[in-house]
């Protein structure tokens, strides 16, 4: 073989061995740092080991620590500030969350809890406390105070779960009963054709019919009790608020 074509293939074989050892050098350079930045990001110096929640009244602190995946502190790179904040919107009591990171170490969970407007009776005994939209809040076992009861021919879950929608017109109703009215209103009755009854402390029914004009009946309700002149009544129907009515009235004596 001529001497310069073998000395061109040892050439050629020790370029591509460098070349071999270049590529191997980088991937070990890579690998090192990779490792290195991992190492770092994991380490405890950049763990969440401030985590704050604001927010939380009803809901425990710990509930919201363990939905959001922070209890013991882990690596602030594996926080996900949307994946956290949609698992704590699952809680019965949050309304909305928001989960954000401040670096090196710091974690803000802020959340907006639902606010309760009814209670109903369980068929399996107790309360369950309910938002406006039909949300499971809590069970109890006596009524909340302070807040009417609905009643409703539906299933009643666990706390998280939504009423069905059967409950709608009721819990509309008791979502905007006014203060003027919420010391006389003891109970929402939603009836098997959806229209809705009030039942008053004082023993009157008040005809609400759909949920429609509710602003216009409440206060065209609030202005009935408000005249007086009630005596031996048993209903009040302001199903058609501009034409409110008030019956039967009892004959006095003759």
């Amino acid at each position: 073989m001529d001497p310069r074509i073998l000395q061109r293939r040892v050439d050629v074989s020790r370029e591509q061995g460098r070349r071999r050892l270049k590529v191997v050098v980088v991937l070990v350079v890579v690998v090192t740092l990779t490792a290195g930045i991992f190492a770092v990001f994991h380490s405890p110096l950049l763990a969440a080991r401030r985590v704050t929640v604001e927010g939380a009244i009803r809901t425990p602190t710990t509930d919201v620590l363990r939905a959001a995946g922070l209890i013991g502190g882990p690596p602030m790179i594996d926080v996900s500030p949307a994946t956290s904040a949609a698992k704590v919107d699952k809680l019965p009591w949050v309304a909305s969350a928001t989960v954000s990171r401040h670096w090196p170490d710091g974690v803000t969970v802020a959340i907006v809890e639902r606010i309760a407007v009814a209670t109903i009776v369980r068929s399996s005994g107790g309360y369950a406390t309910l938002d406006a939209k039909g949300r499971v809040l809590n069970w109890t076992p006596t009524p909340t105070p302070g807040l009417v009861q609905l009643v409703a021919s539906v299933a009643v879950g666990r706390p998280g779960s939504t009423l069905p929608g059967a409950a709608g017109s009721g819990l509309m109703v008791a979502n905007v009963i006014p203060s003027v009215l919420s010391g006389r209103v003891t109970t929402v009755q939603v009836l098997p054709d959806g229209m809705v009854d009030l039942l008053l402390s004082d023993g009157l029914t008040a005809t609400l019919g759909s949920s429609d004009q509710l602003p216009a009946k409440m206060e065209a309700l609030a202005s009935v009790l408000a005249g007086g002149n009630l005596q031996g009544a048993k209903f009040v129907d302001v199903s058609i608020p501009q034409e409110p009515t008030v019956g039967p009235t009892m004959s006095g004596p003759s």
